[in-house]
């Protein structure tokens, strides 16, 4: 008689054993996807971060009048004017291509470009124009830092389709190699540095060629030349991708009647191009008139090498006198560009390299 509550937990056992299993099998097929369906998990869209995000005083229509402040982000080519930081209240939309972005007011001086009191002017392009309305509009953006100012201009011009100038990453490697490849550059890298950064922001520039230039003119108008040279004209100039180095400094005297003597080492290695044109006047003999022929030629100075001399004298002098002991060391080589078969090449060539070095000797200060 008292088997049965065994025998009942026996039962229950057995149906659990083959019912459980049973149940996780029906659900397994129930909720398992047809096996031509493979389940796909939603994509959510990501969205590239914003070129530049920040608070901007932006007036519209004219300089003068009254800025709103707005949170501006920059997407794309795109420029979203928001109440907040939030960004969930978006006030103004400027599309930036076609449009010109420059600097306001016009021609003002390097050092004032991003004053406080200056704006960044984009002026909207007829076809950027909401049709609803035909007149050109433009935007005047303020910052109240200057240096991110200068971000948001070069930021907001890249965005309006404009190419900014870069250096080469192959010469600012090189910059880098040359500064820290040398125990000589210790003392000096700081330097170095600085003016190779320098450099490399202006010497694909038209300014940097045309100062160079300028400087090479006033160096060839003091030297002597023969009689059968005309006038040497320098007609390009191609800085090189390298500055010279200075190393090695020295002081040498500091007076207390302010007399100052140091001298630095200067190697340079950039490669520089000078094309320069002159004419020969050849001596026919006899009753014949002389003949001009002309003459373009390319100086390429490969290395140079010198110890330079720098002085100030004391008082009432306070001028900074500057030049080399000896002829430095100067590997460069002439290249004809233009040049007659009538004239002896060697016999123009020695001439031309002895009055480019004796420009290297001429004293400056």
């Amino acid at each position: 008689m008292h088997w049965f509550p065994a025998f009942s937990h026996l039962v229950a056992y057995a149906a659990g054993a083959v019912t459980l299993p049973l149940l996780i099998l029906v659900l397994l097929l129930v909720g398992r996807a047809p096996p031509s369906v493979p389940r796909q998990l939603p994509q959510q869209r990501t969205r590239d971060p914003p070129a530049k995000t920040g608070w901007l005083r932006v007036c519209r229509g004219h300089p003068r009048r009254r800025a709103v402040l707005f949170y501006a982000v920059l997407r794309d080519n795109t420029l979203h004017l928001y109440d907040r930081e939030h960004r969930t209240d978006l006030r103004h939309r400027i599309v930036l291509v076609p449009s010109t972005v420059g600097l306001w007011p016009p021609g003002a001086h390097d050092g004032e470009l991003f004053a406080r009191a200056h704006a960044i002017h984009i002026a909207e392009q007829a076809s950027a124009v909401s049709t609803e309305s035909t007149a050109r509009q433009q935007y005047f953006l303020f910052s109240g830092n200057p240096s991110d100012q200068e971000d948001w201009y070069f930021a907001l011009a890249a965005a309006s389709g404009r190419q900014p100038l870069q250096f080469e990453a192959a010469d600012m490697s090189a910059l880098l190699q040359a500064i820290h490849g040398s125990d000589a550059q210790v003392e000096m890298r700081w330097l170095n540095g600085l003016i190779g950064r320098l450099f490399l922001g202006l010497y694909q520039t038209q300014m940097a060629e045309e100062f160079i230039m300028e400087r090479i003119r006033k160096k060839i108008a003091r030297i002597k030349k023969p009689g059968f040279l005309s006038d040497i004209v320098v007609r390009r100039v191609e800085i090189g991708n390298s500055i010279p180095y200075v190393t090695n400094p020295r002081l040498r005297e500091l007076s207390m009647d302010g007399q100052l003597n140091m001298d630095v080492k200067i190697t340079y290695k950039g490669q520089m191009r000078v094309e320069i044109g002159t004419s020969v006047t050849l001596n026919l003999g006899g009753r014949l008139r002389g003949r001009k022929m002309e003459v373009v030629v390319a100086v390429v100075v490969k290395r140079f090498e010198g110890t330079i001399g720098v002085i100030m004298k004391p008082p009432p002098s306070n001028r900074v006198w500057y030049g080399f002991y000896e002829m430095p060391t100067i590997d460069m080589t002439i290249e004809p560009v233009v040049f007659s078969k009538q004239i002896t090449y060697s016999m123009i060539l020695k001439v031309l390299e002895n009055r480019i070095r004796e420009t290297v000797g001429v004293e400056e200060d």
